[in-house]
């Protein structure tokens, strides 16, 4: 009877929780597979609300990033990009749509990140198995540094 209690017990905080508990199975398990995309949840959930600068290494090698450089010249126009998420899923978790300028030390890549809050923008999460879509707006459900600035 105990152990039945605490099954109960634990299954209702899941139903309860589970969306709180999905964001942060996702910075979780973000951090083995997209680690950039796992640092910007994190930081939107937990952090401060400040200026987020990602490690670049990824970026250097990203398709989407590499494709999109091509033919850019210093000073020249300011590249907009789209990822589209079959191209690079792990760039697609971090970043979807940014600018891209090439400079005389290299390029510069920047982005205005604004969760979805209608739960109209969907992200599909690889499994490599199966996708997952999951709503955007599911990060709202954690009490972000925005809300808290809010309140």
């Amino acid at each position: 009877m105990k152990r039945l209690i605490i099954i109960v017990g634990i299954i209702g905080l899941m139903s309860l929780w589970y969306k709180k508990l999905c964001v942060v199975g996702m910075i979780v398990g973000g951090f083995f597979v997209a680690p950039e995309a796992s640092q910007i949840l994190s930081h939107y959930c937990f952090g401060d609300g400040d200026t987020l600068y990602l490690d670049s290494s990824y970026l250097k090698r990203s398709p989407v990033v590499i494709s999109a450089a091509t033919g850019l010249k210093v000073g020249g126009k300011i590249n907009k990009v789209r990822v589209i998420q079959s191209r690079d899923w792990r760039l697609s978790y971090a970043i979807n749509g940014f600018t891209l300028k090439r400079t005389k030390k290299g390029y510069v890549i920047q982005q205005w990140i604004e969760f979805d809050k209608t739960g109209t923008i969907p992200t599909d999460i690889n499994f490599g198995v199966g996708k997952l879509r999951v709503q955007d707006a599911i990060v709202h459900t954690v009490n972000t540094a925005e809300h808290r600035r809010l309140n």
